[in-house]
């Protein structure tokens, strides 16, 4: 009876720790992010940028900075995520709005937006209304070998995954390559997940 029960607590304790791997192994990875005001190094950039950006290095960290005739925009990418932080600084470098973006795609949870004094004015939710979320659409990916990109890549076709609205209704738009001359674009319900359209089209790479 003895030795029944040692079996049977060593069996519960695979099954525990088999389900905390899995789960760390699913769940997503997502920068952190916060709701402080920040100001752009204008003086460093504009020291340092070629033509109108530069790119910093920062360990697993990639950071590019552009300028733009409203301001400034800063992308911080890290080489083993699906995401990256953009910061938009207004002309003075206050921050204006910042968030986490899908390295090709659109925005993910909570996106802070500042006045021109850099004063908090704004919370927007943008996963708000898909059930069906960020979570889900990344193991759908995977699970259909979909090449989801990591970190900053340069040139060359990278599968996007759009948040967008059709008929009223929230839906994911998943544009990804299938052949070197083809792309499919995935229509899923942004609720339930169920595949609303997939169609293909010739990839013109200029």
């Amino acid at each position: 009876m003895k030795l029944i029960f040692i079996h049977l607590l060593a069996y519960l304790s695979f099954i525990i720790c088999s389900a905390q791997n899995d789960s760390k192994k699913n769940k997503l990875m997502i920068p952190k992010i916060d709701k402080k005001i920040e100001k752009f190094d204008i003086k460093e950039f504009e020291i340092n940028k070629v033509g109108k950006e530069r790119f910093v290095k920062k360990d697993n960290i990639l950071v590019q900075e552009i300028s733009f005739s409203f301001g400034y925009i800063q992308r911080n990418f890290f080489n083993n995520l699906h995401f990256k932080l953009n910061k938009k600084f207004g002309l003075n470098g206050v921050i204006i709005e910042k968030g986490i973006l899908f390295n090709n795609g659109s925005q993910y949870g909570i996106w802070y937006e500042f006045d021109e004094e850099g004063n908090l004015v704004k919370e927007i939710n943008t996963d708000e209304g898909y059930d069906f979320g960020w979570q889900e659409v990344i193991a759908y990916c995977e699970k259909k070998e979909i090449e989801l990109t990591k970190g900053y890549e340069k040139g060359g076709y990278q599968t996007e995954i759009l948040k967008q609205e059709e008929n009223d209704k929230k839906v994911w738009v998943i544009s990804y390559l299938v052949s070197p001359v083809l792309i499919c674009r995935e229509t899923l319900d942004g609720v339930t997940g169920k595949l609303l359209n997939s169609e293909e089209f010739e990839f013109i790479n200029h």
